[in-house]
């Protein structure tokens, strides 16, 4: 301020105090206007005078047209206008006895007006007024606006120097210019308008008109825009994007309206993890701008805030240690870091989020049949809002003396209906899942020709999880000691009682991931998140404010190489000039993989027998054999280098491998172990940001945590590959992640895992599901050869068919979909015929071919079928309706065409019969029959009936859905669906 001395003249009048105040003329009805605060200037002495100078805001009242309407008509218009409110602090001045000039500057710039000079006291705040005219057309509110006075006596015409009121912002305000949140954390921006937003109605509404247009037409939107556009944000190693904070579930926008626009409007932000340890704090800004047109007060068209400056501190460094591990038979440890195991039959809730709700539950089996005192893992399922996926090596029934029999699951199956609720990525036999939190699971399978096992599962935690997480991987808050916590918020400190509190069975309240799931959204409930970014201001981008968590997932490109499903109206619904007699066949609309529901034994809860040792080892020998395997692992003993919080994984790895010798009675997990500590770092090692700012010494353009990585292979690539950047490259005749499948060699099947059994009254039955070991991911073949069946025998009616095959990812199957030219119906006549089916076997390059597996296609209303005899007998029920050995036919279904001579196929019946009955005889015969059924099939295909199209077109469609949802190859498919019913394989 500027302290002016003037000449006065003393008075004897009373003393008159003039405080700020707001100037708003409303029309004659009664209606209540909010108070206007000012922010008044310091006071300054101008002689012996102490004088003070404030803007006041507020709303004046005009009638004319509004802008940009057209129309005669009148309408009160209510516009903003800034006062200069002056106080005379001492009591013994007369502000009346002074002549006043009033000048006006916005952003430090004198606007041009005449109306300020040699005013009166009482016309300063009318005539000195600065209205919208003087500077909408040239400026946007958001800008600090300030008015000067210089004042003189009444006879003395030299003016004071001027004093200048302090500066006021006018437009959208925030009470901070900068915050500092932590990750995983939020504070709120309160966000208020500084000048009152204006309205227009016309002249002659009533009084309940003019508060309904106040209230509900006269709005301001404020949008909330970041300094992160959608092309700024990237994904982090950890499968977040970097974006460093995310809003409320506010729809990116703020409402005011003339009524209550002094009320602040509250915005809770939300510091977001990345899942990276940052080497440096992430910053961004945040602006709040006003929609480009705001109707019934252009004056705010755009206004803007200024820019708020937020800081994020890193927090993922509290967790960058934490990992829950199950492995081998197996061996745990949970988030905090307690070693334990669990050697227990059954399913088990592994990790479990009470705040999200999502789960990861794992099956234990017998690792060896008839040794009770080790269990394995061998199934997989994790569950995120209405997405379930599930990996299922498991036997059919699970106990202590089952034998190796008994049928075996071999899937790897998904429903997801959003992509936001998990992101799938597949590398061979390895698979990592990351949920909305950032929360990663990360497991491997191994395989051979009769089972498959889950080598290791990894939880890498992230900031959502602190404090809330429960199950076998325990309470993760730094504290190792309470990591045993139970269901009832308890903690024990017994492993039994902890394990055995997180089993599911049919007494608790636990539900089963294996089987029917209800996939119901535990979270419809919860709070949404809005990133807020790279949008316009007008309206709201729905996209940006679907997040149920703060977090945002990264998409990956590797999970569109998966097949997946969405449970919601799956099927499909019958067109009514579809054949009714065809309904009952709808069971399903296509062919699934061999499922087996999991049944547990009697002795399924019996606790597991120690074990001695046996075959020759012992403890001296079974530890130099660790040592040895471990020390031998490039990537973990590099991970201990550079990494100080993994130093003495292998330690805890040698006293692992040391158990699963005496449990087992041989080093069948020593590869295991290994894979499962250099995953555990991997996950760690890809999280900390310095690694990729440091260069490596030994490899010239690289980072650490390139060195690192061109180490991690698994099994160091079998011996038949490169290891380069963490994968392998495969030398000839070699491939898989860890280059263990031949092409060369055909794939290796099981009748454990392929059960051979189509219903053909359920099941579409064209397309066979086929698992085993060493399948090629590409040029897979299906070879077929076709049987009937009656009562008694079966017979073979077709030649070696082949046809290309589907390869399931991860080498551990095919599917072999049956050409659309094999699916048609016929009616067989060999030999009372009751059911029919294939013989089938797959290779790698189309010359050498697996053993067969035996398939049956058969009405399972009547018939009752076994593959080990391939024979089928009817239900006493269906006696009356299926052949006997006395004669007679039946109309079958079959899955291809090649039970017909017809097709060029000689029946063994029909060789029989030409024997007997002279060959002269029947040679003419059958020429005159080839004839005719020549020329018949000529006419049927050039003139077919009605009820023929009709059959055909209902098997196409039905044959189609299914297919194409699975990704196969192109077969003459319809191309008016869009059906989404897939599956991961």
């Amino acid at each position: 301020m500027t302290t002016t001395t003037v000449s006065t003249t003393t008075t004897t009048e009373p003393t008159t105090t003039i405080e700020p105040r707001t100037v708003i003329i409303e029309p004659t009805t009664t209606t209540t206007e909010p108070t206007i605060t000012t922010t008044e200037s310091t006071p300054v002495t101008i002689g012996d005078i102490i004088l003070s100078a404030a803007v006041t805001p507020g709303l004046e009242e005009r009638i004319g047209s509004p802008p940009y309407i057209n129309t005669s008509d009148d309408f009160n218009i209510y516009e903003i206008i800034f006062e200069c409110d002056l106080a005379f602090i001492n009591g013994s001045v007369e502000p009346r006895q002074f002549i006043y000039d009033i000048s006006w500057y916005i952003n430090n710039v004198k606007l041009p007006m005449d109306s300020g000079s040699n005013l009166t006291y009482i016309n300063i705040t009318t005539t000195g007024r600065l209205r919208e005219e003087n500077w909408k057309d040239i400026y946007t509110l958001g800008f600090e606006v300030k008015c000067g006075v210089a004042l003189r006596s009444s006879d003395n015409n030299i003016p004071s120097d001027i004093l200048f009121s302090d500066s006021f912002y006018a437009g959208i305000q925030t009470d901070f210019p900068e915050y500092t949140v932590t990750e995983g954390d939020w504070f709120d921006i309160r966000v208020t308008l500084t000048v009152p937003l204006g309205c227009y109605f016309p002249s002659n509404s009533s009084i309940n008109e003019i508060n309904n247009i106040k209230e509900n037409h006269c709005k301001l939107m404020v949008g909330i825009i970041t300094s992160m556009e959608s092309s700024g944000s990237h994904c982090s190693a950890g499968g977040l994007t970097n974006e460093p904070i995310v809003f409320g579930d506010i729809s990116c926008g703020l409402q005011f309206s003339h009524s209550n626009w002094q009320s602040a409007q509250v915005v809770r932000v939300y510091g977001t993890s990345d899942n990276i340890v940052n080497v440096l704090d992430r910053e961004v800004e945040v602006r709040f701008k006003a929609e480009e047109t705001v109707t019934r007060h252009t004056t705010w068209n755009s206004a803007s805030s200024q820019n708020i400056s937020v800081t994020v501190v890193d927090a993922d460094s509290r967790i960058v240690n934490s990992v829950c591990k199950s492995y081998n038979d197996p061996h745990l440890s949970t988030f905090d870091g307690r070693n334990w195991d669990n050697q227990r039959l059954g399913e088990f809730v592994l990790y479990y989020n009470t705040e999200a709700g999502y789960a990861v539950h794992a099956m234990y089996q017998a690792c060896v049949n008839g040794v009770s005192g080790a269990t394995c893992n061998c199934g997989l399922a994790i569950k995120s809002n209405k997405a379930l996926f599930v990996a299922n090596f498991c036997s059919a029934r699970i106990g202590w003396s089952v034998s190796d029999g008994v049928s075996s699951n071999r899937y790897i199956e998904g429903s997801i209906c959003d992509n936001t609720d998990m992101v799938i990525e597949n590398d061979d036999n390895s698979y990592q899942v990351t949920l909305p939190t950032g929360t990663q699971i990360s497991f491997y399978h191994i395989i051979d020709v009769n089972t498959t096992t889950i080598g290791g599962i990894t939880i890498k935690p992230s900031l959502a999880d602190w404090q809330t997480s429960s199950g076998l991987c325990g309470y993760m808050d730094g504290n190792k000691t309470n990591d045993f916590r139970i269901r009832d918020g308890g903690t024990t400190s017994d492993e039994r009682t902890f394990a055995l509190d997180w089993k599911i069975t049919g007494n608790t309240s636990l539900a089963s991931l294996f089987g029917d799931v209800n996939l119901s959204d535990i979270n419809t409930t919860s709070h949404r998140y809005c990133k807020c970014r790279d949008r316009t201001v007008k309206g709201v981008n729905a996209e940006d404010c679907n997040l149920h968590s703060t977090n945002t997932l990264c998409t990956s490109s590797g999970s569109s190489s998966f097949f997946q499903s969405c449970n919601e109206g799956l099927r499909r619904k019958r067109s009514i000039s579809e054949p009714s007699h065809r309904r009952r066949r709808a069971v399903a609309d296509g062919d699934a993989v061999a499922k087996f529901p999991i049944v547990q034994d009697s002795d399924a809860d019996q606790e597991p027998t120690p074990l001695s040792w046996r075959n020759g080892w012992n403890e001296d020998l079974a530890t130099e054999a660790c040592r040895q395997f471990l020390q031998n692992q490039m990537f973990l003993q590099k991970c201990e280098e550079i990494i100080d919080e993994m130093k003495g994984e292998t330690a805890i790895g040698i006293d692992s491998c040391v158990q699963d010798i005496k449990l087992i009675g041989d080093n069948r997990f020593m590869q295991s172990t290994a894979d499962t500590l250099s995953e555990s770092c991997r996950l760690t090692a890809v999280r900390l940001e310095n690694l990729t700012m440091t260069s490596s010494s030994a490899s010239t353009g690289k980072t650490v945590l390139d060195e690192m990585l061109d180490l991690h292979c698994r099994n160091n690539c079998s011996g038949n590959g490169r290891c380069t950047n963490g994968r392998c490259e495969c030398f000839d005749d070699f491939e898989g992640g860890s280059c263990s499948i031949r092409r060369s060699l055909p794939p290796m099947v099981s009748s454990k895992t392929n059960p051979g059994l189509c219903q053909s009254d359920v099941y579409a039955c064209t397309t066979f599901y086929i698992s085993g070991s060493n399948f090629a991911s590409e040029n897979v073949t299906c070879r077929t050869v076709h049987f009937a069946i009656s009562e008694s025998t079966h017979e073979l009616t077709s030649q070696n068919q082949t046809f290309p095959a589907v390869p399931i990812p991860g080498g551990i199957g095919c599917s072999c979909s049956l050409p659309q030219s094999r699916r048609r119906k016929r009616s067989v006549n060999n030999n009372n015929a009751i059911a029919s089916g294939f013989f089938l076997s797959v290779s790698n390059d189309g010359v050498r071919f697996s053993d067969d597996i035996v398939v049956i296609v058969y009405n399972s209303t009547c018939l009752s079928c076994n593959t080990t005899g391939i024979t089928c007998s009817v239900k006493s029920s269906c006696e009356s309706t299926y052949p006997t050995t006395e004669g007679g036919s039946i109309t079958t279904t079959s899955a291809t065409g090649h039970d017909s001579p017809q097709n060029g196929y000689m029946n063994i019946g029909l060789v029989a019969g030409v024997t007997i009955g002279g060959i002269g005889v029947v040679v003419v015969l059958l020429v005159l029959t080839k004839l005719v059924l020549t020329q018949r099939k000529s006419e049927k295909k050039s003139h077919p009936s009605p009820e023929d199209e009709e059959e055909e077109e209902y098997r196409y469609r039905r044959n189609f859905y299914w297919e194409q949802g699975r990704g196969y190859p192109s077969l003459g498919r319809s191309s008016t669906s869009n059906r989404i019913h897939t599956r991961f394989y």
